[in-house]
């Protein structure tokens, strides 16, 4: 099958193209007006910008509250408060990881994201059941949507052995990557936290995604036990950490620390949150050649009521939160939730040139820097050259 999107604005490029698709790949991609017609299968690209899908790369969809009542929060800003909360309230809240992650990933595609990163909860009372009903959703979309999952001890690895015992048997399950939280201010054992996620993470050969709300020096002093580990056991281009708190451009000690990170290739992913203090600012790390990119993590949940699952929205939010306002400024945040996403989760063929496969996101706009500015609810979605949901609806 032949798709034709005439006159369309591809992200990366200045002037409007014809675009041919053929089954799942695109095999042509010329200046608008350059390719023949073809008899049906048409998309009028005229209006529209062309992004390949968007990239969500730091979810939580195995506990968000959309579609559910609305939560009234009156929790205070403490971690620990929170994840005490959320631990002992899961059920009350009616959240059942196979149905809210199902929600999740059909809210995502009709946004236009079809690249995810989620994290999933496992503790002693949760226990693996987060991890089978997410996998249960993954499944249930794996033609058209694409998941990975990281074992994410939220209450600590260290402190109970069947956490860990838990963590280890959802890695034999198939989760793809080792999670971690804040090893001093949750887990109470910086050197332990770290010497165990890297333990495991080097034995079941995975890589692994750190949350680190840690901020100054005792997050940088945190980050660095892990960077020594990536060096020890030579796992460059294998650590991700979520927030990066402690990687303030203004501080002191940024200019070795963010060195050191970029040497061992450790990538940063922000969801611009406005709430959360010292959020790092993108253009200095990238600056250093640090690979970030964008992810919604909270969906409406008990962290936070914001968020609707359009990484298109997310980008305005790190644009706004890093003060962004020229139009290039406004293209690099959509890069973050695009081509910066999929190199960090390692998508191939992720494009609109010839050769990438047809997993794309038409948004009604006349530029990038528009789109990103007011986050335009007319959108098409392809996947693998096939029209899969049209503004906001899933055919």
């Amino acid at each position: 099958m032949k798709t034709l999107i005439k006159n369309i604005l591809p992200q990366r490029e200045k002037e409007r193209h014809d675009i041919l698709i053929e089954g799942s790949y695109i095999v042509e991609a010329r200046p608008a007006g350059s390719i023949a017609e073809i008899n049906n299968n048409i998309i009028d690209g005229t209006d529209y910008v062309l992004f390949p899908a968007f990239v969500d790369a730091h979810s939580h969809s195995d506990k968000t509250m959309l579609g559910l009542e609305w939560f009234n929060n009156t929790l205070s800003d403490r971690i620990a408060e929170r994840i005490s909360f959320e631990r002992t309230n899961r059920k009350n809240l009616g959240i059942d990881s196979y149905v809210q992650a199902k929600r999740a990933i059909s809210l995502a595609i009709a946004n236009g994201t079809l690249f995810m990163r989620s994290h999933v909860d496992i503790d002693p009372l949760v226990k693996l059941s987060g991890v089978e009903g997410i996998m249960q959703a993954r499944q249930e979309f794996a033609d058209i949507f694409d998941l990975q999952l990281v074992a994410f001890p939220q209450s600590g690895i260290v402190r109970d052995i069947e956490t860990y015992e838990l963590i280890e048997r959802s890695l034999l399950m198939g989760v793809d990557l080792m999670g971690g939280i804040d090893p001093a201010v949750v887990e109470r054992d910086p050197k332990g936290s770290v010497d165990t996620i890297f333990e495991l993470a080097h034995k079941h050969g995975v890589s692994l995604d750190v949350h680190l709300h840690e901020r100054g020096e005792l997050g940088a002093f945190d980050l660095e036990l892990m960077l020594e580990k990536v060096e020890a056991y030579e796992m460059q281009g294998m650590l991700t950490i979520s927030h990066g708190l402690c990687l303030d451009h203004r501080s002191d000690y940024y200019e070795d620390l963010s060195d050191r990170v970029a040497k061992c290739n450790v990538s940063i992913i922000t969801g611009g949150q406005a709430y959360i203090p010292s959020i790092p600012m993108v253009k200095p790390l990238i600056e250093k050649g640090i690979l970030v990119a964008g992810g919604n993590d909270s969906l409406r949940d008990v962290w936070s009521p914001y968020g609707t699952g359009d990484m298109l929205e997310r980008a305005q939010f790190i644009a706004m939160r890093n003060l962004f306002r020229r139009d290039d400024d406004l293209n690099l945040a959509a890069e973050l939730v695009t081509y910066n996403g999929a190199k960090l989760l390692g998508i191939e063929n992720y494009g609109t040139d010839v050769g990438d496969k047809a997993n794309l996101t038409l948004v009604r706009g006349r530029n990038v820097a528009e789109c990103v500015a007011t986050s335009p609810t007319d959108r098409i979605v392809i996947r693998n050259g096939k029209v899969i949901a049209t503004n906001g609806e899933l055919n």
